[in-house]
């Protein structure tokens, strides 16, 4: 038979080379189309299911403002964290507007980004395999989730910090000014989202000035880092530590047992008892038994994540005890990402499925926790829209006074409760009381001369005692603020019916 060109021509019908070449491409990655869809879902279909608690309200009532300079000024006063989260959000709810969904949309969105950049990281690390173990657990992790559907600073760390991670991964590999400059630049701005970066950025910088001190461009890139922090220092000078001194009042011991927990269960999974916590365990208990199936190159990548991940971990507590404490669990969450990518090099790498197995079950623990908080108010945030909402009847002359955090997401569902001063006075026919129990006994004496106690309710957890007179009676601000309801102190709130005098 003659060979011609037309004999090797490709057939007219059915798919060429590129057509061929792009399927393939594309079925490479459904596993993580499919991941981010899981990832999207668990985040967005409850977004707005809870209300938001008291560091949210910070956020959507004393931070975010309509002008922007006003936003920063309130980053200097009101915050502890860098600019760079309430600068986006600032946007974002110019745009969206600043309903719960909008505001919470945007740290959904980075923790649906997250799972593409830890997909990415798993790449880098190994495999198709390892990407795919690590972006599902990055998908379904409850403690990731929760903070996708908040309106702080900390998805966004995280979604930054894992960028980071993996131009760090790519320039240990190959310290290109490219890879570097990247490197430099994702933590620059982790740094800016979040102080806490600093733990992070101070392993993979002594990691990538090993052996290369005298390298130019690694010695840029760590110098440009560290001129970010430098720049910062008036900030955090100016902040001062505002609003941590709660951190030093939960035991060290406590905290460091929340470690643990917070990645296993997620913010809110303590009350689902040691039990849960336990099996939740077992699969990652599990995981080092399989560290003789890893080749070298997964050898050194679990080390190398491992060993980042601890370093951002116990640095702070090391701090802690040497005296300068601003540690507290939920600071840790970006160092749950390396430590995930080093757990899901040991699941990938098993022989006999069984790393898959162990895989599907930290996942399917993940989902399990997440429809569990989902379902159960008492693992949710304080439920204070159903706590505004009861509030709203009664006499139209009202005062409210908060026995503990919860004026600012009062304000939020309320707009129209103003701050009450100490020299301010108020005639009210109705004072009700607000906190989280356990209240003092105390607690139900009336406020002042005139009232009783008139109802008690609970809102999934949040105590509402309501003190009514059968007339208005003038009562000052200094009196409400002082009760002691509770170890913490108190604020007042008055309704713009109540007559100030």
């Amino acid at each position: 038979m003659r060979v011609t060109h037309a004999t090797l021509q490709a057939p007219r019908y059915g798919p060429t080379a590129p057509a061929v070449t792009r399927a393939r491409a594309l079925s490479a990655y459904w596993p993580l189309a499919l991941l981010m869809a899981l990832a999207a879902a668990v985040r967005f279909a409850t977004l707005d299911q809870q209300s938001l608690w008291y560091d949210e309200a910070v956020t959507a009532v004393s931070v975010l403002h309509p002008s922007l300079r006003s936003t920063l000024s309130a980053v200097v006063h009101v915050e502890n964290t860098p600019p760079l989260y309430y600068l986006v959000a600032w946007g974002w709810t110019r745009v969206l507007g600043t309903g719960v969904f909008a505001l919470r949309s945007l740290s959904a969105v980075a923790g649906v980004a997250t799972v593409a950049v830890a997909w990415t990281i798993g790449r880098e690390l190994g495999s198709r395999r390892v990407a795919i173990v690590l972006a599902a657990i990055v998908a379904s992790n409850p403690l990731f989730i929760w903070y996708s559907q908040e309106v702080r600073s900390y998805e966004l760390f995280v979604l930054l910090a894992s960028v980071a991670f993996l131009f760090f991964l790519r320039a240990r590999a190959a310290p290109t000014r490219r890879n570097l400059a990247a490197w430099a630049l994702c933590s620059a701005l982790a740094l800016l989202t979040h102080y806490f970066a600093v733990f992070l950025i101070a392993a993979e910088a002594a990691l990538l000035l090993g052996g290369r001190v005298r390298d130019r461009r690694v010695l840029a890139a760590v110098g440009a880092i560290a001129a970010t922090g430098v720049a910062l220092l008036p900030l955090i000078h100016a902040q001062g530590g505002r609003g941590t001194s709660w951190i030093a009042n939960w035991p060290l011991r406590g905290r460091l047992e929340a470690i643990a927990q917070y990645y296993l269960l997620g913010e809110s999974g303590r009350p689902l008892g040691r039990v849960i916590l336990l099996l939740a365990a077992l699969p990652i208990v599990a995981a080092p038994l399989l560290a003789p199936h890893l080749n070298p190159r997964e050898r050194a990548g679990a080390l190398l994540c491992g060993g980042v991940g601890a370093f951002a971990v116990l640095a702070p507590v090391a701090l802690t005890l040497a005296g300068v404490d601003y540690f507290t669990p939920r600071y840790l969450v970006a160092a749950y990402v390396p430590l995930s990518a080093a757990l899901a090099l040991l699941f990938a790498a098993a022989r006999k499925r069984v790393g898959a197995a162990l895989a599907m079950l930290v996942c399917a623990g993940n989902l399990l926790v997440v429809a569990a908080v989902d379902t159960r108010p008492q693992l949710e945030r304080g439920d204070w829209r159903g706590v505004a909402d009861a509030l709203r009847t009664g006499p139209s002359e009202r005062t409210v006074v908060i026995a503990v955090i919860g004026a600012l997401p009062l304000q939020y569902y309320q707009p129209d409760l103003t701050q009450l001063s100490r020299r301010e006075t108020v005639r009210v026919r109705e004072i009700d009381l607000v906190g989280y129990p356990p209240l003092r006994a105390s607690a139900t004496r009336p406020p002042a001369a005139g009232f009783s106690l008139a109802a008690r309710s609970t809102i999934h957890g949040v105590v509402i005692l309501r003190f009514r007179a059968p007339r208005a009676v003038p009562v000052s601000g200094g009196r409400l603020l002082s009760r002691r309801p509770v170890l913490v102190a108190t604020e007042a709130l008055a309704s713009p019916s109540a007559i100030r005098q």
